[in-house]
């Protein structure tokens, strides 16, 4: 499981809510979930950023310790 699922699940839902409240005609909710949705798109980018950022130092150190074992 990802660290940042919870990022990615809230961004699709917002998202289909944005289309269904569009398909409705709701302009005004539709207004509202555009930004919604915006935002929950920006932070599930932003962490699956960090985490990446996160798992190549990890993977990075792990390499080094594993060149000072051989040595």
């Amino acid at each position: 499981m990802k660290d940042y699922q919870f990022e990615e699940i809230t961004f699709w839902l917002s998202f289909i809510s944005c289309l269904i409240s569009y398909h409705l005609g709701i302009e005004w909710l539709t207004g509202i979930l555009v930004v919604v949705t915006a935002l929950n798109l920006f932070w599930s980018i932003v962490t699956a950023w960090e985490d990446v950022k996160e798992n190549r130092n990890d993977q990075s150190k792990d390499e080094i310790n594993n060149r000072k074992e051989e040595s």
